[in-house]
């Protein structure tokens, strides 16, 4: 009990911390709910040219499969990015320093790294939602619970890939363009804005080694048929089977990645 509790206090700590950064600077979060108002409307009028199709039945099904693709997709750039971003951080501001001297774990580290962020975005993800249902995101028959639990599982899953991000930070200093960019081609590629049976064959089996794929998968089964429970339960096991696979190797090359800094004394580096 005593690691347990270590562990939250140690998030919590850092959630403090970055609660209060949060608190001063909440033109951010506004204006990233304005982009959303923005994104929202402009899908769902590029919906129209969509329904109907051997893909989509009808604009609403379309516009249903981007709000969720959008909120997923979300919640994945929230806990891969933010890792590597505050790990950057306090490595330039001289912190992460002072952080490798304490008994912390490197994952109490790589999660109260992201702790916030990852709040801040299943957040930005109701409001989404609010947003979107008098846009036409309807005809849903939602499993709440298992959707708060999917979006849950797909922010474990990428934190584990956020690790290895912050060790690249740690490595080489270059770990948040690579997150981003690991980011930005999952999007693309699994299903979060169009079918992945768009795609060609080839990139199709690239698709199929996502995690993205199978959290958006998850996700729409949540949301759009709730009901479903056995089709429910065994993708939401696969996000447990990848992210018991994914973490082991983020927190090794986190644990690599301090000794290697450590050996040549760039904990702390512009």
């Amino acid at each position: 009990m005593s690691g347990i509790g270590s562990f939250v206090r140690i998030v919590g700590a850092f959630a403090r911390k970055d609660f209060r950064v949060l608190r001063s600077y909440r033109v951010g979060f506004i204006t990233g709910i304005l982009a959303t108002v923005y994104g929202l409307v402009s899908f769902r009028f590029v919906s129209h040219l969509v329904g109907d199709t051997k893909y989509f039945g009808s604009s609403s099904e379309y516009f249903r499969f981007v709000v969720i693709g959008v909120i997923v997709s979300g919640v994945m750039r929230a806990s891969m990015v933010s890792t590597a971003v505050s790990a950057r951080r306090d490595q330039v501001e001289g912190t992460l320093e002072i952080l490798a001297t304490q008994p912390i774990s490197l994952m109490a580290l790589g999660v109260g790294w992201a702790i916030v962020p990852i709040i801040e975005e299943l957040l930005a993800g109701l409001i989404t939602i609010a947003i979107a249902v008098p846009l036409g995101f309807n005809h849903i028959t939602p499993n709440w619970p298992a959707t708060v639990l999917v979006l849950i599982l797909t922010a474990i899953m990428f934190i584990a890939i956020g690790f290895a991000a912050a060790a690249l930070v740690l490595a080489i200093q270059q770990g948040t363009a690579a997150a981003g960019a690991a980011g930005a081609v999952m999007s693309l590629i699994s299903g979060a804005l169009f079918p992945i049976s768009v795609l060609p064959g080839w990139l199709r089996i690239v698709a199929d080694a996502s995690p993205l794929t199978y959290a958006l998968r998850a996700a729409r089964t949540a949301i759009e048929h709730g009901g479903d429970t056995s089709r429910l339960i065994g993708q939401m096991l696969t996000l447990v089977a990848i992210s018991a696979v994914l973490l082991p190797v983020g927190l090794l090359t986190m644990r690599l990645a301090f000794d290697y800094a450590r050996t040549r004394g760039t904990l702390a580096r512009f």
